[in-house]
């Protein structure tokens, strides 16, 4: 701590014996003149000023209205010196911003008054210290808050992100809000696609991210780090490795986010999958229902006209055969060989409708599953719900109490 001491000739004795006596705890710097102190104020800027009142080059009153116009001078406390005790000059101490009147050179009233100056500095700089420590707690909170609300609101709309494209951009999104240049790689059905957040994604960066994919979850190396999933990974180029507190944000809040989008990108394969087995069997069963429908309908046909065609025939051997001049036996062989070829192709009728049934009812079950794969191809093909126009943002998710 530093102080400048302005006093006349007279009294250097007394003014060198009390900087002796601060000299453990202050710096004290002694002059005979207000131009010399106002020079001094300039150059040091020191943290106590005492004054002594009447000098050859002006008085203390006037110096301390001087400093007290000054911005970087108007809280640095000023004491006032006299040379004898005056009710005016107390009083006008105080009008021109002083801080105290000493009516008489008493050293260890001065000495206390100045240690008490001292401790009062002391407790402001912890107050100061401990305020800036809260509000720096305050800062956190509300930077923690806030990257915890985004980390969410990733998560529940990671469910309605439609391609691999779309969830690297929210990913290079989130990691932006802790200013990190990074590469995602997303591998998909055997292929690595890449994106970066500089647009450009380097051969080299490409290379590195495909070998050290398999390693650990964290890869760590020097500023840079990779964090791998089995369908996604990303590069960090510049770990804020000087910034403990942001440091263990971005490892605790990235990995959920990874993990979320790595479910996804499963997800949209398996819909992928499953929405071209759907199409094939769709086709499949549309091809297929028009020909199961055209052979019932010709079994029908051929039945009926089978079937009218024998008895036609039976018709006309029983209207020919006593004109065929037959014996008796040969008649009732004849007679009965064609009931029994025409009862044979009968049963073969009877087995042919049971088939046609047979392919009527396949075909029954083969439309109503056509309408369900037609139901499951809409539902799968149609676009995922909008976000909700009035969904609130991140910031008013959480609230602070």
């Amino acid at each position: 701590m530093t102080m400048l001491i302005v006093h006349s000739e007279m009294l250097t004795d007394q003014m060198n014996m009390l900087a002796d006596k601060l000299s453990d705890c202050v710096h004290v710097t002694l002059v005979t003149s207000y131009f010399d102190a106002a020079q001094r104020c300039n150059e040091e800027q020191p943290e106590i000023i005492i004054a002594q009142n009447h000098l050859e080059d002006g008085n203390a009153f006037d110096f301390c209205t001087r400093m007290r116009l000054l911005q970087n001078q108007q809280m640095i406390p000023i004491f006032i010196l006299a040379d004898k005790h005056s009710k005016k000059e107390r009083v006008q101490t105080f009008q021109v911003g002083a801080d105290e009147y000493i009516s008489e050179f008493d050293i260890d009233y001065i000495v206390a008054l100045i240690n008490h100056e001292l401790e009062g500095n002391r407790l402001r700089l912890q107050l100061e210290e401990e305020k800036a420590q809260a509000s720096n707690l305050v800062a956190e909170a509300l930077t923690t808050s806030s990257e915890l609300g985004n980390a969410i609101n990733f998560i529940e709309r990671c469910h309605r992100f439609e391609s691999r494209d779309v969830i690297a951009t929210e990913v290079i999104k989130f990691c932006a809000l802790f200013k990190l240049k990074v590469v995602v790689g997303i591998h998909e059905e055997a292929q690595w696609h890449f994106f970066s957040s500089t647009g450009t994604v380097a051969e080299l960066e490409r290379d590195l991210m495909q070998s050290i994919h398999q390693q650990d979850r964290f890869v760590d190396f020097g500023i840079r780090t990779q964090m791998n999933w089995p369908n996604i990974a990303v590069l960090i180029k510049n770990m804020p490795l000087r910034e403990p507190d942001k440091y263990g944000r971005i490892k605790d809040l990235l990995p959920t986010l990874l993990s979320s989008s790595n479910i996804r990108i499963h997800s949209l394969y398996e819909e992928k999958r499953v929405q071209e087995q759907t199409t094939l069997m769709t086709e499949a069963i549309q091809s297929l229902q028009p020909s199961i429908e055209h052979v019932c309908q010709s079994m029908k046909t051929d039945n009926k006209q089978h079937r009218d065609g024998l008895s036609n025939f039976l018709q006309k051997i029983i209207i020919a055969l006593p004109t065929l001049g037959l014996e008796d036996d040969q008649e009732d062989f004849f007679i009965s060989s064609v009931e029994s070829l025409i009862q044979q192709a009968e049963q073969m009728g009877e087995r042919s409708a049971e088939h046609q049934l047979t392919l009527e009812s396949t075909n029954r079950v083969l439309l109503e599953l056509l309408e369900k794969q037609l139901e499951i191809q809409r539902i799968m093909s149609s676009p995922l719900p909008e976000k909700i126009e009035n969904e609130q943002t991140t910031d008013e998710l959480f609230e602070l109490f």
